[in-house]
């Protein structure tokens, strides 16, 4: 999933994934929590970099890594609170052979008075053939250590729309250690289909940084339980590096 975005619209490392697509990256992704830090003041658009790799993709509740690790890499584009991303990550989805999952978004974030900040943008997300593909819209608000979204798509993996709401939260420990947490509930809209049946996500974790580099693991946690390769192992290890 993208990253949730502050104050002129740079990326605020919350611990989340994504997702999401989530989950752009999501997301908002697990492996790709910490992105590099425009200036306050910009001449022009920035343009940031993180190459990341995780244990297992894992995606609102599911894995698109079948157990495997998946190295991913971003880019996002940053012109003072317009702000575009790209994402590519390695899956093996419904027992196919490893391929690229290819993610777009763009959006807008704008600071306000109380210190808050909204956003709302749109991403698109294949993981291959077309049975795979979807576009969502999103909104969100975030603050110091809390940020929320709420997603929807008219056709989830071409079946049944869909919302998705998340929260995501950091709390820093000592020096660079943080806790982190993300809570995400998925629902259908209309008649559920298997794909997109209700269930809910969460994650909890340590986050270490240094410099452009940061390290997490998590325990993932997914209601109702899933079954086979669809299931996410309950730990996940990951590290991403920003340019």
């Amino acid at each position: 999933m993208p990253p949730h975005r502050h104050a002129e619209g740079k990326p605020q490392s919350l611990g989340a994934a994504h997702a999401g697509a989530g989950g752009l990256l999501p997301c908002a992704l697990a492996a790709l929590m910490c992105a590099p830090q425009p200036a306050q003041a910009q001449a022009g658009p920035e343009i940031g970099v993180v190459a990341a790799v995780s244990s297992e993709y894992v995606a609102r509740g599911m894995s698109l890594s079948h157990g495997r690790a998946s190295p991913q890499l971003r880019l996002d584009l940053d012109a003072g609170g317009w702000y575009a991303g790209a994402q590519v990550a390695r899956v093996r989805y419904d027992y196919t052979a490893p391929g690229p999952q290819l993610l777009a978004y763009g959006g807008y974030a704008e600071k306000l008075p109380s210190g808050l900040s909204w956003e709302a943008g749109a991403l698109w997300s294949t993981l291959g053939g077309s049975a795979y593909r979807y576009h969502e819209v999103y909104a969100g608000l975030a603050g110091d250590r809390l940020a929320g979204r709420l997603y929807y798509s008219p056709s989830y993996y071409g079946d049944a729309p869909t919302i998705y709401a998340e929260l995501n939260g950091s709390q820093p420990l000592r020096g660079a250690l943080a806790l982190v947490g993300h809570v995400g509930l998925l629902r259908p809209l209309g008649s559920a289909v298997d794909e997109a049946r209700s269930r809910i996500d969460l994650r909890a974790g340590l986050s270490l940084g240094s410099g452009n580099w940061n390290v997490q693991l998590a325990l993932l946690a997914s209601l109702p339980r899933r079954h086979g390769s669809e299931a996410p192992r309950a730990l996940q290890l990951s590290a991403s590096y920003g340019f």
